[in-house]
């Protein structure tokens, strides 16, 4: 197991995903203390070749990883109660566009499980033991009001109208953390998160076109663009999405006005600007757009957030602010996860 600092004992559930490839080992160079958790084996995930040579030197790390389908599990779902973390990332989830096409299943992966994580954190929860659950939402919660098919920028109090499955499956679990906060005392936290962007591979994301161009560069394939090029929603590199789930897990109770926070970075971008970036780095970087289904999605969502709350309550600033100097350190990173690429 990894334990060997005395530090805050963190449970990460859905460890094999797209946000814990940089949460795991960002957790892990504080000195915390970690047990993870998957519905499959560590080699059997997009994260394995990162944790791999991210614990290079510590063999048995896998020893901390738990084996579980957890929205499977009867009511008595006790890995809180078993674990006794100071923090839960519950980050297991299934993805936008997947989640269109089984909605069923959806509502299984990214409902049951939450409400299991929750019930579970309302039965140990008391006065000298008040865990801290951290939730990744979503740009998806957004969609546009009532005849507005246009552009907007939802603040953090704008309505949520999802058009997606996925985003229904957000909201909902928005409104259900607050539920267990208001009456069963869970310290539930979470932040909005727009695209993210890192090494891991598109995973079914409706905003997985982006990564999907990074990696095409690396690779020097032409990659598809399943968004038209003028489309646009804001996205963060991966790095910063960590840091504001690890700075609101710190943040005092007390500073905090609201449960959800929007967080964004740099000004959002349209696909033919991220190729363009992209571009600058890698001359002769091409893309074909055909726009199919998911184009619907990303034009619910907003063209881009405000953070305000997030800034004002727990100082939330991101570490990348622009466009090019994101698409320079992720371009980098990708190199260094895939060598083997040109």
């Amino acid at each position: 197991m990894l334990r060997w600092h005395n530090m805050a004992r963190i449970l990460v559930i859905g460890a094999g995903g797209q946000v814990a490839a940089d949460l795991v080992p960002a957790l892990d160079a504080r000195g915390d203390d970690l047990t993870l958790v998957d519905r499959v084996p560590p080699e059997q995930t997009a994260t394995w070749e990162i944790f791999h040579r991210h614990f290079h030197d510590r063999p048995r790390w896998t020893e901390s990883w738990k084996v579980m389908d957890a929205s499977q599990e009867p009511a008595d779902y006790r890995l809180i109660s078993e674990t006794r973390p100071d923090v839960v990332y519950h980050l297991a989830a299934m993805l936008s566009a997947r989640c269109e096409q089984d909605p069923a299943a959806c509502w299984r992966a990214n409902m049951a499980l939450f409400r299991n994580v929750l019930q579970d954190l309302a039965e140990v929860t008391t006065d000298d033991y008040r865990p801290k659950l951290l939730w990744p939402s979503s740009i998806a919660a957004f969609g546009p009001p009532p005849g507005n098919r246009g552009g907007y920028v939802a603040d953090n109090e704008y309505p949520l109208l999802p058009q997606t499955m996925y985003g229904v499956s957000k909201v909902a679990s928005e409104v259900l953390g607050n539920y267990y906060a208001d009456r069963h005392g869970v310290d539930f936290r979470s932040v909005r998160f727009p695209g993210l962007l890192n090494t891991a591979p598109p995973g079914g994301g409706s905003s997985d076109y982006a990564n999907a161009m990074y990696f095409g560069a690396v690779e020097g394939s032409e990659p598809v663009c399943f968004v038209r090029p003028q489309a646009r929603i804001p996205f963060m590199y991966m790095a910063d999405a960590v840091k504001g789930l690890i700075a609101l897990a710190d943040a005092e109770e007390s500073r905090l006005t609201r449960r959800v926070y929007n967080i964004t970075s740099f000004a959002a971008p349209t696909a033919e600007e991220i190729a363009a970036s992209i571009a600058r780095e890698i001359p002769g970087f091409r893309v074909r757009y055909e726009p199919d289904e998911r184009q619907e999605y990303v034009d619910s969502w907003p063209d881009d957030f405000d953070d305000a709350p997030a800034r004002d309550d727990w100082g939330w600033r991101p570490g990348v602010a622009d466009l090019d100097a994101m698409t320079r350190r992720l371009l980098a990173d990708i190199r260094a996860v895939q060598p083997q690429t040109t």
